[in-house]
Formats: C-alpha cells, sequence, structure tokens
C-alpha cells in the first residue's frame, strides 16, 4: 500500500509538470532502459571480458525487458483502476479485505 501511494505522489508531481498519463509511463520505462542497459552490460562485461558480447546483451536484453515492463506497468495501472473503482462502489468491502 505504501508504494501505491508513493508512486501516486510521484505520478501527481509528474502531471504537475506537465505530462500526461502516457507520456509518464514512456518517461519512466525510458529511464528504467537506460538503466536496464548500463547494469546488462557491466554484468556481462565483467563476466565474459568481451565488449562485443557485453554490447550485444546490453542492447537485446533491456530491449525485451523495456517492453515487457512497459506492458507490466499497462497491466498494474488497470488493476489499480479496478481496486479502486471497487472500493469506490464498496466502501465497507475494502475495510474487510
Amino acid at each position: 500500500m505504501r508504494s501505491i501511494i508513493i508512486s501516486n505522489i510521484s505520478q501527481q508531481a509528474a502531471f504537475s509538470d506537465g505530462l500526461n498519463d502516457g507520456e509518464y509511463t514512456m518517461l519512466k520505462t525510458f529511464t528504467f532502459a537506460i538503466l536496464h542497459f548500463s547494469v546488462a552490460f557491466g554484468i556481462t562485461y565483467l563476466l565474459t571480458g568481451s565488449i562485443g558480447v557485453s554490447g550485444a546483451v546490453a542492447l537485446i536484453e533491456p530491449m525485451v525487458n523495456t517492453v515487457a515492463f512497459y506492458f507490466h506497468e499497462k497491466a498494474w495501472r488497470r488493476y489499480e483502476h479496478r481496486q479502486s473503482a471497487k472500493t469506490a462502489a464498496n466502501p465497507e468491502a475494502a475495510h474487510c479485505a
């Protein structure tokens, strides 16, 4: 629950900076991609010592994970939206769960 509150606060800050929901999700996805490229390259280089192999792994694996992350975020937003709708429709059910 705490992470949802923190996420909502950061989203509100992003929206106040002029980003809509889709732009916020894409910005978050892009920054995740940069982080993931760096980690993938670094770990592969430490394991293989090869810049070529590290570069290939750093390009292919994070690209696939970045796309997966984007759809993962969309799925979670749908889930959170449904939970909010259920709570709004039946506030007493939220206290029983």
